[in-house]
């Protein structure tokens, strides 16, 4: 997408919201005298349960980027009616999007299976795309139904990496299995995680380990991963590649079960593709880098900080406070930089966390190299399903690789043609700023090869 079109398209959504205010005002004046407000109020506290979830008809949507985290701003709805919390449960009911506040679930056509990653690669982009209805219930309901769902009780595979390492290809390639279903990247986990990270930006608050955030976070992974359209023995979850190895730890307390896997790539190849993809398609960073570095906007709005160091600088106080909080602001806050902080947080906390359990001769979690995977199919497939402990036959080894060696991307916003269209140069000025930040991160220099501790070789 040429840049003049990108903010073309920042024009039409800032169109779109004026539209979404006005009609959101008309309609809880509406709502006041019809009684829907009274009853919102009433769900809200906590009340009346059984009719706690508000069901939404879209009739319009927009959004100024692909991925980004679906808030009900992006789409123009009606009220449809109040229904019972269950109703979430139903197979073509999908959980979309979770704060401290509500959770958002897509409604989409019964016959349209959106965990189809040959036809849909991203699982945000065909909710937001399929969305029928919304179904919004307040976090009371949804805890209660998360609690009621119970935890998954087939395999579960939960892949962490940080973009542009062959994660896509796996994911597509357990959908690819009878048995199986794979969620490649939804961003339910991606917007709690957000919503508490603004929440708590400047106190010291402690809030990953609150008890409000782990119940949200259990209901949270429990209601993603309720029953699908095809009944299945594993479930694979490819987590959204903003800073998902920030999930690990709560993952493996609460789930214990779970097989973790992180991903990655040498950092020169994988940064510069994923910046290739991303490159001129985010004015909302640079709108967010504007006002933070502007002192009277940066004193009005506090908690707009650069949208890529949100994204991808993680939760924890020792990274948040600096490269957030006391960040100079003259710093290069670029898109290269926010991807260069990506890879770096992912391998720097995979690292930190790659001990052995105390019960289990099992890993932690276990890494695959991209680059390893590509020398080899036969014999990753093999490691990898021995590391997640899956009978390995000649069908299901068939299925696999063929699904592998096909173009993952394809039909996506990062479709291989789109991409390779795009002119993109990496230039010694990006290289030496990026070495700043994996010097800041114990990470090797730009263009130099790693293989993080407990990565399977073959």
């Amino acid at each position: 997408m040429a840049g003049l079109e990108v903010y073309k398209n920042l024009l039409l959504y800032s169109l779109h919201l004026v539209v979404y205010g006005l009609l959101s005002i008309a309609q809880y004046i509406l709502w006041m005298f019809n009684g829907v407000a009274a009853h919102l109020n009433d769900i809200q506290s906590g009340r009346e349960y059984e009719q706690s979830a508000q069901l939404l008809k879209v009739w319009s949507r927009y959004r100024v980027k692909v991925a980004c985290i679906h808030y009900r701003r992006h789409f123009i709805s009606t009220h449809a009616g109040f229904v019972h919390p269950d109703f979430a449960l139903q197979t073509h009911v999908t959980l979309m999007t979770v704060t401290d506040k509500e959770a958002i679930f897509c409604v989409s056509d019964k016959h349209v299976n959106v965990f189809d990653t040959r036809k849909h690669p991203f699982l945000f982009e065909a909710l937001y795309g399929h969305a029928q209805y919304l179904l919004v219930m307040p976090i009371t309901s949804f805890l209660r139904l998360g609690e009621r769902q119970g935890d998954p009780r087939e395999k579960v595979i939960w892949i962490h990496h940080p973009g542009r390492c062959g994660s896509t290809a796996i994911s597509q390639a357990f959908n690819a299995l009878p048995d199986t279903v794979a969620l490649s990247e939804p961003h339910c986990l991606f917007a709690l995680r957000q919503t508490f990270k603004r929440k708590h930006l400047y106190d010291s608050t402690d809030w990953q380990h609150s008890q409000e955030y782990k119940s949200i976070f259990q209901s949270t992974v429990r209601l993603i991963l309720k029953r699908t359209h095809q009944k299945a023995d594993i479930l694979l979850l490819k987590a959204a590649p903003m800073t998902s190895i920030s999930d690990s730890k709560l993952l493996y307390e609460l789930f214990p079960n779970f097989y973790q896997i992180f991903m990655y790539r040498d950092a020169a190849p994988q940064i510069t593709s994923l910046y290739r993809c991303i490159s001129g398609e985010d004015p909302v960073h640079d709108i967010t880098l504007w006002i933070s570095r502007n002192p009277l906007l940066s004193r009005l709005f506090p908690s707009v900080k650069p949208l890529l160091y949100m994204y991808n600088v993680c939760d924890e106080r020792r990274h948040s406070d600096k490269f957030l909080v006391n960040y100079d602001l003259d710093s290069n806050c670029t898109a290269f930089i926010g991807f260069v902080m990506n890879w770096a947080e992912h391998c720097f906390h995979y690292r930190e966390i790659n001990v052995t359990r105390g019960r289990t001769s099992r890993p932690l979690m276990a890494a695959f190299k991209f680059e390893h995977m590509r020398a080899d199919l036969n014999l990753f497939v093999h490691q990898l399903f021995k590391c997640c402990q899956l009978e390995m036959t000649s069908t299901r080894k068939t299925l696999f690789i063929e699904a592998l060696e096909a173009d993952s991307q394809q039909g996506s916003y990062v479709d291989k043609k789109k991409v390779t269209q795009k002119k993109v140069e990496v230039t010694p000025e990006m290289i030496k700023e990026a070495d700043i930040y994996l010097r800041l991160y114990d990470m090797p220099a730009w263009g130099e090869a790693m293989d993080l501790p407990g990565t399977l070789t073959f």
